[in-house]
């Protein structure tokens, strides 16, 4: 049984995950969707005995040694992780008997922002749309070590 580790705000529909607090309830539709996401876009390719290739790989950029003042270099790094992301989750789903609210239609970056008050930090806006077309905004916050 899959069970719910991520909160979904109903008026913003951000989502939210890590070591808070957690529901017991089983996990159904976007919401166990959003959570496949999270999962697969934090594993890090290589860390996996049992499927060492994949992963988005968001873990290898935390701490990372990247340029707080240019945002398009961490947007650079950030992209291809999302898409690989995305097309595993895709791949993944073909032959599988899924209801339309639990299959990947797309995952985009809305938004990478640095933080203005101290610049040690980003924060990841991704978009995930369903074939349902119910989205999600899974937001992602980061420390930077300075480039």
């Amino acid at each position: 049984m899959d069970l719910m580790v991520i909160t979904v705000n109903a008026v913003t529909n951000k989502v939210s995950f890590g070591f808070g607090q957690r529901s017991t309830r089983k996990i159904t539709g976007i919401d166990k969707l959003v959570q496949l996401a999270c999962v697969k876009l934090m594993k890090t390719p290589g860390r996996d005995v049992i499927s060492p290739t994949t992963g988005g790989g968001l873990n290898d950029v935390i701490g990372g040694n990247i340029n707080p003042d240019d945002i398009r270099e961490i947007a650079a790094d950030l992209s291809p992780k999302v898409k690989k992301a995305e097309t595993e989750m895709i791949a993944e789903q073909i032959d599988k008997d899924l209801p339309v609210e639990e299959r990947l239609q797309s995952l985009t970056i809305n938004n990478v922002s640095v933080d203005e008050t101290d610049n040690t930090s980003y924060n990841l806006e991704i978009r995930l749309l369903s074939e349902a077309g119910e989205s999600r905004v899974i937001s992602v916050n980061s420390v930077l070590l300075g480039g």
